[in-house]
């Protein structure tokens, strides 16, 4: 039996791994060798997002900040998966204290650890895919903060799959990026892309594959009996332009919708130095202007690693997964994405 404890359910990567995981559980012989368990600050707030999803999973009510309630969510558990997030302006105090909780707690009882890496601490090459021997050499303050992280988790001493993704979507994911995109396109509104460069290509993830190569791997770790190994994957996704990738939004938006009008117009184009401007009294648009970098060259992932490790691992189609996408945003529940069988 392989007992997930998911931190951060209620966020884009702890919902997608979440939704991945219930689809393994056979609610009606309980024959699964998979157990779900979630640290939740609010129980309500999960009920509201997942419903009956949740009703073979194990809640704690408790915060990730608050260290016996992690230790308590931890024990007897196999893997954490750490899909805690917070707001930009929080990373240097909170991230840090909530993952210090959950490497105590995970080294007093001897579980693994899963996190989701990102690419804000790689020293930026571009128009290159990026090895997961390449180096960490971070040229922003989170970046530096997600390299600590990961420090932390080196000198941890315990079993640690560290997945490394760059941008996301998907039914579970929420964010100012995104909504002005899905959101404003099922509003009848104009998509709103940062930055003036849309022809650059871009790689992006669709977090159920991300998730369901996560609990894949994890899997595979845990059957290997290595207390102590520390691994990161990178994970490649789709690549394809802003431009593209906002075009087939429009095109799925108006098959999906008879009784909005679709802007025939393509998206608008937020220049970096306005949203500079706007910094000055929003801190989260700030902070988002510091990743410029990423946004307007070609930062790529090498996923060799990965797809060896995972032969014959096939992405959901670009197309279905923004169609996933688009549906969540108008109703539909996490249940119903398209998936694989793990």
């Amino acid at each position: 039996m392989t007992r997930f404890l998911i931190v951060g359910i209620t966020g884009g990567f702890g919902g997608a791994v979440f939704a991945e995981l219930s689809s393994t559980v056979d609610d009606s012989s309980g024959s699964s060798d998979i157990q779900i368990r979630a640290l939740v600050r609010s129980a309500e707030k999960a009920q509201a997002r997942f419903g009956k999803l949740l009703d073979t999973t194990e809640l704690i009510q408790g915060d990730v900040l608050d260290y016996e309630c992690v230790d308590r969510a931890v024990k007897g558990c196999c893997w954490v998966v750490f899909a805690v997030n917070y707001p930009y302006s929080q990373w240097h105090t909170s991230m840090p204290s909530a993952l210090r909780n959950v490497v105590k707690a995970c080294q007093r009882h001897q579980v693994g650890i899963v996190f989701p890496g990102n690419v804000y601490s790689l020293k930026p090459v571009f128009n290159t895919p990026l090895s997961e021997s390449h180096p960490a050499e971070p040229v922003t303050t989170k970046g530096q903060i997600r390299k600590d992280l990961e420090s932390i988790l080196k000198d941890s001493n315990l079993r640690v799959l560290i997945i490394r993704a760059n941008d996301y979507f998907g039914p579970t994911a929420r964010n100012g990026i995104l909504d002005r995109v899905f959101g404003n396109s099922l509003k009848g509104k104009r998509q709103q892309l940062f930055g003036t460069q849309l022809d650059n290509v871009k790689q992006m993830v669709y977090l159920p594959d991300l998730a369901r190569a996560t609990i894949q791997l994890a899997l595979r770790h845990y059957a290997s009996h290595n207390p102590a190994l520390f691994t990161c994957y990178h994970f490649g996704g789709y690549v394809e332009t802003r431009r593209k990738f906002s075009q087939i939004v429009k095109e799925e938006t108006i098959k999906l919708l008879s009784d909005v009008k679709v802007s025939p117009r393509g998206p608008v184009t937020i220049p970096w130095p306005l949203l500079r401007l706007a910094g000055m009294l929003d801190p989260e648009a700030r902070e988002l202007v510091e990743m410029r970098y990423l946004h307007d060259r070609d930062f790529r992932l090498d996923d060799t690693l990965l797809r060896r490790e995972l032969d014959g691992f096939e992405l959901i189609p670009l197309r279905d997964a923004i169609v996933a996408t688009l549906q969540s945003y108008s109703g539909g529940m996490p249940s119903s994405l398209p998936c694989k069988a793990i």
